[in-house]
């Protein structure tokens, strides 16, 4: 597994490879990083 994955976001859901420590999501409206771990997700916008 790679340490950071890409995600695009589509009607039909997430497409793309999950990384094992984050995540960059892009979508619509901007591109996020996204991360989650036993106590806490986040998803935080870096672009628009």
């Amino acid at each position: 597994m790679k340490p950071v994955g890409y995600l695009i976001n589509e009607k039909s859901g997430l497409r793309g490879e999950r990384g094992e420590y984050y995540d960059y999501v892009v979508a619509g409206n901007g591109v996020f990083i996204e991360a989650e771990g036993d106590l806490m997700a986040a998803r935080i916008p870096i672009s628009r």
